[in-house]
């Protein structure tokens, strides 16, 4: 048998495998968009709100196809809509909120704590 087939520099000369070409033209108008958490922030509540509500309803259209026997593609779509909606929540958590800055400015503590009774 020939050795030379085994050995590292027989495999390090050969060429690296091609590469993938990325994605040249956009998603279709009906594909799902995974939500990029940028956007997000860059938007309003009351937009956040209303595309809330958009993922809402389709989740829910979702999670009915899943019980009525719906298409796999369906179903694949329910962990991308989830994690879709939990972006979005946790963005909303970073919008600044008006009374924030007021409990800000509040005090901490109410003084000295009082002595511990056994």
């Amino acid at each position: 048998g020939s050795s030379a087939a085994l050995e590292p520099a027989a495999v390090r000369a050969l060429p690296p495998p091609p590469r993938r070409a990325g994605r040249t033209q956009p998603p279709p108008p009906g594909a799902m968009v995974r939500v990029k958490a940028f956007e997000l922030r860059s938007k309003t509540s009351k937009e956040l709100l209303k595309e809330l509500d958009e993922m809402k309803a389709e989740l829910a259209q979702l999670r009915v196809a899943k019980v009525s026997g719906g298409a796999a593609s369906k179903l694949a779509k329910i962990k991308i809509q989830e994690t879709a909606r939990a972006k979005l929540l946790r963005a909303q958590l970073f919008l600044p909120h008006p009374l924030r800055r007021w409990f800000a400015s509040r005090p901490t503590s109410s003084g000295p704590k009082p002595p511990r009774s056994c």
